[in-house]
């Protein structure tokens, strides 16, 4: 009896862990904001149109202080500059003039393009075309300002440099363009005071002296010439993460962070993001954001960073999956292959996190995307368009709007195509990215609109996504990244969108007709359909609710004419998916008055007030679904509010594992045995 009690209680303790361990995962499943606290990313973002500019090669606007070949860059290395004119093939170790002078000169072509922020590529001093590595964090570029000569030395002029930093920002401001610095702050340059591997400063650097006031910022394994660099570049000396290092960047009231934000600065692309302590990013964010409430935080990972993106660290991340999946797709590829990598990005992040990431088609590290597109220009326009509406911030590169192309680094650094610099930009890509963008800035549902998977038809080649703003505006999305132009039904009466009702197709200036509960769309090959609906108004003529919204634990519509007191009635099922017609299963029903608030919001009471239907009540997969009194008297039919996959609290299984099902069968098969004092039959001889 003894034994039989002690397998029990190894048998309860194995089949608990099992469980406990299993209920964690599919919580983790379910939910992928476990542990999060509340994101909050600045609004300005999430409806920009970011350009990423590589300061040296988009526009030369000063040729007073353009690299001359000899110029000094490294003496350790014995490491030259090379000067080239505009527009040829360049090295490592080229310059050709960009500067500041030359974005602020070109102010006026951006904002007719349609970019509202500018990431810049490392625009402090540095002496390495890429500027990622920093000799001084409060300065700019002497490239990229105002400089003097000493033979072959160039010496910056720093207070004049930040003249012409401010007067760029200026002249940035007058269209309303954010700026976005490179921040590089898990290497700096060898020829940083700090560490002065070429004896610039009258200061001790650490490289100089085990005695510097620096050298406990490094790490040496045998010093002076052994010591910890990013990727083993010795140009590139990684400071560690001490006290004072911390508060010379972001922690004082002189710090790096204090002092580009007294200039206009907009945020901080975060270099190397990954490579540095989470405690270094959220002490950093605590202090910029006590700044700037509004700044905008991007960290660079290259794969899923939802490890940043908790409500404590980053803002945002790169989109490198996004860039792999969109050009593998406009190549060609699966339409559900495409479909799923799209969910799975979308199933890292909560939805503060996902319509904030930025959505790159190339950077400065990678191949241009035409160039992985096999020159086809057709592809890339199909893939702008898709850039252009999807969630996500849309960010382009220098020069892709005009058909640049080039290899890997530093071939995707090659010169922006001014005509009058000799360069040839493509006018009809110019223009295609032009309305792309109106397009995007015009209808709010295509940057901040929900998202649904329509349709992914592999035969066809099409791929359609439905998007709603506020049930204000509606978006049908049909991509064809076929050859072959196509029929295709889409169905928009769950989408509350009646017969009769028209939209229109921004694009390609069509007009359609919801008929039969379907809008039947042509879209040609390697191209796209935007049908945009002017107005989804929540009632229609028989008082039916078209749609509704959830967020933020409230349900409601945004749209006008709701009288006070309006009544609704909410149903809760475990089903975890719903749709008119299908039955529903453990309702419970919950009466709620409400009021329309001052932007027309119709508000419902909270699901967790008291007296209605609190999240103890719920089970863990629910559909929330709503009828509203429009016309007096509730209607037979119901209308879906929204899939909530998960709630605060333990995941109701759905399937149990069969390890943990047997330890689960074993255990309960043993305590019946026991307490029901019954002997286990002795096996026959």
């Amino acid at each position: 009896m003894r034994l039989l009690k002690s397998l029990a209680l190894v048998a309860i303790i194995l089949s608990s862990i099992t469980l406990i361990a299993w209920l964690a995962v599919k919580e983790t499943e379910s939910n992928p904001n476990v542990g999060v606290q509340s994101l909050e990313t600045p609004d300005w973002v999430k409806k920009a149109v970011f350009y990423q500019i590589f300061p040296e090669r988009f526009r030369d606007g000063n040729s007073s202080n353009n690299a001359k070949t000899g110029d000094v860059l490294w003496k350790k290395w014995y490491t030259t500059a090379y000067s080239r004119s505009w527009g040829q093939t360049p090295s490592g170790s080229s310059w050709f003039g960009g500067d500041l002078q030359g974005v602020a000169e070109k102010a006026s072509y951006l904002a007719d393009l349609g970019i509202t922020a500018i990431w810049f590529n490392p625009t402090m001093d540095s002496t390495d075309n890429h500027g990622y590595t920093v000799i001084d964090y409060k300065s700019v570029n002497r490239y990229f300002g105002i400089n003097h000569r000493v033979g072959t030395k160039v010496i910056p002029d720093y207070n004049a440099s930040i003249d012409v930093f401010r007067n760029m920002t200026a002249a940035l401001d007058e269209y309303g363009i954010n700026v976005v610095l490179d921040g590089v702050f898990n290497h700096c340059s060898a020829k940083n005071q700090w560490f002065d591997v070429d004896n610039d400063f009258a200061t001790d650097g650490a490289y100089e002296s085990n005695t510097s006031q620096w050298y406990d910022w490094f790490t040496f394994d045998d010093w002076p010439d052994s010591y910890d660099c990013w990727w083993g570049v010795k140009q590139m000396p990684e400071p560690k993460e001490v006290a004072d290092y911390r508060k010379y960047i972001y922690n004082s009231s002189d710090s790096v962070i204090n002092f580009w934000n007294d200039l206009g600065v907009d945020g901080w692309r975060l270099d190397c993001g990954g490579d540095v302590s989470h405690d270094f990013w959220k002490e950093f964010r605590t202090y910029y954001k006590g700044l700037n409430p509004e700044g905008f935080i991007l960290g660079e990972y290259w794969n899923r960073a939802s490890d940043w993106l908790k409500g404590d660290e980053w803002d945002s991340t790169m989109n490198y999956p996004f860039r792999g999946a969109v050009l593998a797709w406009a190549k060609g590829g699966s339409v559900s292959t495409f479909d799923s990598s799209l969910r799975n990005i979308k199933s890292w992040y909560s939805d503060e996190a996902f319509y904030t990431l930025f959505n790159i088609l190339d950077s400065h590290d990678v191949t241009r995307a035409l160039r992985e597109l096999g020159e086809n220009k057709t592809k890339m326009k199909l893939a702008v368009i898709f850039q252009m509406t999807y969630p996500g911030v849309p960010v382009i590169y220098y020069g892709d709007e005009v058909g640049m192309t080039g290899g890997g680094d530093p071939d995707c650094r090659r010169c922006y195509p001014w005509p009058d610099k000799g360069g040839n930009p493509d006018m009809d890509m110019l223009n295609h990215y032009k309305r792309l963008i109106a397009i995007r800035k015009g209808y709010p549902v295509l940057s901040v609109g929900s998202l649904k998977t329509k349709l992914v038809d592999n035969a066809k080649k099409v791929y359609v996504l439905a998007r709603n703003y506020n049930n204000s505006s509606m978006a049908i999305l049909v991509y064809n990244n076929g050859n072959l132009t196509q029929t295709v039904n889409v169905t928009v009466s769950d989408l509350g969108l009646a017969d009769g009702s028209t939209l229109t197709d921004v694009l390609n200036n069509e007009v359609y007709t919801v008929s039969g509960g379907k809008v039947t769309v042509q879209t040609k090959g390697m191209w796209a359909s935007i049908l945009i609906s002017p107005s989804v108004f929540p009632c229609d003529s028989e008082g039916s609710p078209k749609d509704v919204f959830h967020e933020d634990d409230y349900v409601y519509f945004q749209g006008s004419g709701f009288p006070n007191n309006t009544n609704v009635r909410i149903y809760v099922t475990t089903n975890k998916t719903w749709a008119n017609g299908d039955s529903i299963t453990d309702v419970r029903t919950g009466y709620n008055e409400t009021e329309t608030d001052s932007n027309g919001k119709l508000l419902i009471t909270p699901l967790g007030s008291a007296g209605n239907l609190s999240y103890n009540e719920l089970p863990a997969y629910y559909d929330v679904v709503v009828d509203v009194d429009c016309d007096g008297t509730f209607d037979a039919g119901l209308d879906v509010v929204d899939d909530i996959t998960y709630l605060p609290g333990i995941t109701v299984p759905e399937t149990m594992p069969i390890g943990g099902g047997i330890a689960i069968m074993f255990t309960i098969y043993l305590i019946a045995i026991i307490t029901t004092k019954r002997k286990l039959p002795r096996p026959r001889a």
